[in-house]
């Protein structure tokens, strides 16, 4: 598969980024500063789909990688996916998503899959 990536600036997700990464870093007692994770915008369903390389619910909208985030556009929320845009709740999806690879750097442990019910419970009681 081939994706085509186009940066841009994004205010208001940017402003979102730098509060969630504040509060992580606050939570978690680290200045994480250097190879921050990246957020990369999918527009479609199929693109999900295609990344992920399977059949993905319309429920899930973002995901990390280990290394990034992935966020469904939120101008294509209500078409794309089961759920309904509100900016909080996207907020706090970004901030979900950047806990587990909080936890991942934090928690010093190779597979982090092991703990996925702490890794989880911890990304949505912090979110």
């Amino acid at each position: 598969m081939i994706f085509e990536l186009k940066e841009r600036k994004d205010k208001e997700l940017g402003l979102m980024y730098s509060k969630a990464m504040k509060e992580l870093n606050s939570f978690f007692g680290i200045g994480w500063v250097k190879n921050l994770p990246q957020v990369f915008i999918v527009n479609t369903r199929k693109e999900i789909d295609n990344l992920r390389k399977e059949k993905t619910p319309r429920w899930l909208i973002g995901w990390a990688d280990g290394k990034n985030i992935y966020l469904l556009n939120r101008k294509n929320f209500e078409k794309e996916s089961s759920h309904k845009y509100f900016k909080l709740n996207y907020y706090k999806t970004l901030k979900h998503e950047l806990c587990h690879l909080f936890f991942q750097v934090t928690s010093k442990i190779e597979n982090v899959d092991q703990f996925i019910w702490l890794n989880d419970g911890l990304a949505g009681f912090l979110s």
